[in-house]
């Protein structure tokens, strides 16, 4: 399905993002949708999670992106003292964007008030803005920071004793 499948008078005007849905078959509908509309995808391996709000009066768009993990001093207490000094030389040049979690996370976070309706060019436009400020020290903590780990799996014990001897 593609714009010129909708009708007429949804082509005259922009399309509030949070009206697109899709149906049970996979196929792009106007529907009523409450609440924001959330996303994720990956930059240079890490996750970025969106949220946008887009209402007749105002738009809001909300990033995340997950640059890498603050080691624990048990690891290495050197290592961690070099990722806490990036991060906080990453924070003081994007302007307070990067953050640290609880869970030793090391996070930049984008939150603007955006034009309405919020369009695809905006929006498309203000994520690149994004990545590339962040980029650089995304690059350099990926280079002396541990990963983030996709998914932690919770040990289970095996089916079957081991048998030994």
């Amino acid at each position: 399905m593609t714009s010129s499948d909708l009708s007429g008078e949804v082509v005259r005007h922009a399309i509030p993002l949070h009206r697109l849905g899709k149906d049970a078959e996979g196929r792009v509908i106007l529907r009523e949708r409450k609440g924001p509309v959330r996303f994720q995808f990956q930059y240079l391996g890490q996750v970025v999670h969106g949220d946008i709000e887009d209402s007749e009066t105002h738009s809001r768009l909300r990033l995340r992106a997950e640059l890498g993990r603050v080691p624990y001093t048990a690891e290495s207490g050197d290592w961690r003292f070099n990722v806490l000094a990036l991060a906080e030389a990453a924070n003081e040049a994007l302007g307070g964007v990067v953050r640290i979690t609880p869970d030793q996370r090391i996070i930049a976070v984008y939150d603007d008030e955006m034009m309405s309706p919020l369009t695809g060019a905006l929006l498309i436009g203000a994520i690149t803005q994004f990545l590339l400020h962040i980029r650089p020290y995304l690059e350099l903590i990926l280079m002396i920071a541990p990963r983030v780990k996709k998914r932690r799996v919770p040990f289970t014990f095996p089916a079957q004793p081991v048998k030994r001897g």
